[in-house]
């Protein structure tokens, strides 16, 4: 249902029962008049798909807040932001650790130099996976917040696939 109509027939329903009133003359403000009691007034709507993405980015976010918050390994420290692909107007949230943004840097640091002088990106993330899974994992055996945040994560998750039908094709 169009929100206007649904604000119109509420407003319309309030001035019928007496819940808006406008000035009087003074000589009728004397009297006291009980209104009767307003019918209940249901209005439901189905969340569109911006608010169940935005929840869920939402979700996630926390989840990595808090991860963050107990994590003591600087480089394991997960920061998520907004990224536009090319050839899209479509923001989608990604989230990353520490230790691949700075492998990613300095791959570029690499190639806008001309140089060679780090460790090939691939090597770089890949020696630190089993340790960053192994501190996620630590983390929400300790910490009952951070996988509590997580199973909420997963209930939006499920929620926005199940309303929009659409589901990552990329490695989690």
């Amino acid at each position: 249902m169009n929100l206007r109509f649904a604000v119109f027939i509420l407003l319309l329903l309030c001035l019928q029962h007496g819940l808006i009133a406008f000035a009087q003359p003074a000589e009728q403000e004397t009297e006291i008049a009980t209104p009767a009691p307003p019918e209940e007034i249901v209005i439901t709507t189905q969340r569109t798909k911006l608010q169940l993405r935005l929840q869920l980015w939402e979700a996630e976010e926390k989840a990595y807040k808090v991860f963050n918050s107990f994590n003591d390994e600087k480089r394991f420290d997960i920061k998520c932001y907004l990224h536009e692909p090319t050839g899209t107007r479509i923001k989608r949230q990604v989230c990353t650790p520490e230790f691949q943004l700075i492998a990613t840097r300095e791959h570029a640091q690499d190639f806008m130099n001309g140089t060679q002088q780090h460790v090939p990106i691939e090597f770089a993330i890949a020696s630190q996976l089993g340790d960053y899974r192994k501190k996620i994992k630590q983390v929400a055996e300790e910490h009952p917040e951070f996988l509590n945040a997580v199973i909420e994560y997963t209930e939006k998750r499920r929620e926005f696939i199940e309303a929009t039908g659409w589901e990552s094709k990329e490695p989690e």
